[in-house]
């Protein structure tokens, strides 16, 4: 690499994938704050027999279960961003780092012990952030 170009940080199929999990992360959270997860219908029945059903309600995670919704539905972007410093800062002759493989890991744990719930919509960020990591990794120097 010429040195007018600068110190390479990324590879592109590391920025591709950190890329994606960014975007999904963001994403993740967003869905979280808007989408609508709960509904209720409720009806009576009236002295006289007659049934009055009332319209459906709906609610977002955020407004049945409050703003902590919103830092459990950021710990995916925060790992995103912590991997994307370190990448940063160690450069592309460096593997990821332990510090990296760790919380990469750990959300590997909370993917799988959550996969019958909200592993699965998580699944796509670990996939992308173990990619990452494994491009860096292939792709070092050895030192």
């Amino acid at each position: 690499m010429s040195a007018s170009r600068g110190v390479r940080r990324f590879w592109r199929t590391e920025l591709v994938a950190l890329s994606a999990a960014s975007v999904s992360s963001v994403g993740l959270i967003v869905l979280a704050a808007t989408t609508p997860f709960y509904t209720s219908s409720a009806s009576e029945q009236t002295s006289s027999g007659a049934v009055i059903n009332h319209p459906s309600t709906s609610a977002t995670l955020l407004q049945v279960n409050g703003p902590i919704v919103l830092a459990i539905a950021g710990v995916p972007l925060t790992i995103t961003l912590a991997v994307l410093g370190i990448f940063w800062t160690r450069g592309v002759e460096r593997g990821p780092g332990a510090i990296a493989w760790t919380i990469v890991g750990l959300l590997v744990a909370l993917t799988v012990a959550g996969m019958l719930t909200v592993g699965s919509i998580i699944f796509p960020i670990t996939a992308c952030l173990v990619t990452a990591c494994g491009v860096r990794q292939a792709r070092r120097r050895p030192s």
